[in-house]
């Protein structure tokens, strides 16, 4: 009997202590600050302006912790940095600019917006105007928790951008004289109308992607542990190479000397790859819509068919081999294995480019 009191007393109290936790929650919310557990006031406005010449600097440094960025650009001469967030942040809270030799950095103070049992609830960013006339700099940005934009048109020495909690995503042209890193750890990444001599795309959780027109004198890379890859524009380079480890890869037209696009876990796409390489997938199918192989090209299932479409007018050998599945072509085929599990095509006279499909579970397909 007096167990069975005990447990109805502890029950009651811990059902004042949630009515009473529920109570002075709301009263901090919608109260806008005035109850224990205070989120502070929602309210995001601008808290500090200022601005910094360009001459003279060749690197912009930006860095944030939970906080956005965002970089547009400007007519104006000089740097524009402004600060949004709730009215209740102090001095010591604020956006700081410095100067470091030929270096503007923009930084604002690692301190937690925490109130007592409670974390402010808004919008808290950085902005950042660009001149346009600041041509040969070198722009850094880094947020720890928080969004990254670029929404104008540039022409920059080069750039690197990374959030490790947000997402990334540029939306204006941007044309370097060397290279572009983007990477989210925990996020998306989206470039458009890239024009730089390399461009290195990374996310660990998330998905990227490539749209508009990418050109890239050097290397294209694009890299997600879990996510898919969507080349939706024109990607052109020497070297592209594409992988996910779990996730589709989808390409609209892809030109380079050397490729390689593998997914462990997905399936991959491209209506138009010029060039040589690879194409692997662990488990998934594989079909180019229009493959112009102007070196070797070896495409690989472990899981999944192979569809290739070639025109006649590229001379190649093709070679043909699958475990489970048949094999079939638009082409005159000939077959070379047991239960026709091999075989091959001559297009032209001794070609020298060789395209091979090799399907562990699945058939094979080449289309004229």
């Amino acid at each position: 009997m007096n167990s069975k009191a005990t447990r109805i007393g502890v029950t009651v109290v811990w059902a004042v202590v949630c009515v009473a936790l529920i109570v002075m929650l709301g009263v901090g919310v919608f109260g806008k600050g005035l109850g224990i557990l205070s989120w502070g006031s929602r309210e995001t406005i601008m808290l500090k302006e200022e601005s910094a010449t360009a001459d003279g600097i060749a690197k912009l440094n930006i860095s944030t912790s939970s906080q956005d960025i965002r970089i547009v650009a400007t007519d104006a001469s000089e740097f524009g940095i402004r600060h949004y967030g709730p009215s209740d942040i102090k001095e010591d809270g604020l956006v700081r600019v410095s100067r470091d030799g030929d270096t503007l950095r923009v930084d604002l103070p690692d301190i937690r917006r925490v109130r007592l049992f409670g974390i402010f609830i808004g919008s808290e960013r950085i902005e950042v105007e660009v001149p346009r006339s600041w041509t040969e700099g070198r722009v850094t940005a880094r947020a720890s928790s928080g969004d990254i934009k670029v929404e104008s048109e540039f022409r920059w020495g080069g750039a690197e951008f990374g959030t490790s909690s947000g997402n990334l995503g540029i939306s204006g042209s941007l044309t370097l004289r060397e290279g572009i890193s983007a990477s989210a750890s925990s996020g998306n990444v989206r470039v458009s109308d890239i024009t730089a001599a390399s461009a290195d795309l990374k996310a660990n959780s998330g998905d990227i992607t490539a749209a508009g027109t990418v050109e890239v004198s050097g290397s294209f890379t694009a890299h997600t542990s879990s996510g898919d890859i969507e080349l939706q524009g024109r990607i052109s380079a020497r070297d592209v190479i594409v992988e996910t480890s779990s996730g589709d890869i989808d390409a609209q037209e892809v030109t380079a000397a050397g490729f390689d696009m593998k997914t462990s876990s997905g399936s991959l796409s491209c209506d138009t790859l010029t060039g040589g390489g690879q194409l692997k997938t662990t488990s998934g199918g594989i079909r180019v819509h229009r493959l112009n192989p102007l070196s070797d090209v070896d495409a690989r299932s472990s899981s999944g068919g192979i569809t290739l479409t070639i025109p006649p007018e590229y001379p190649f050998r093709f070679e043909a081999a699958t475990s489970s599945g048949g094999i079939n072509s638009d082409y005159d085929l000939y077959y070379t294995g047991r239960n026709s599990r091999t075989a091959f095509v001559d297009n032209g006279e001794s070609p020298a480019i060789t395209v091979t499909a090799e399907a562990t579970s699945g058939g094979i397909r080449l289309n004229k």
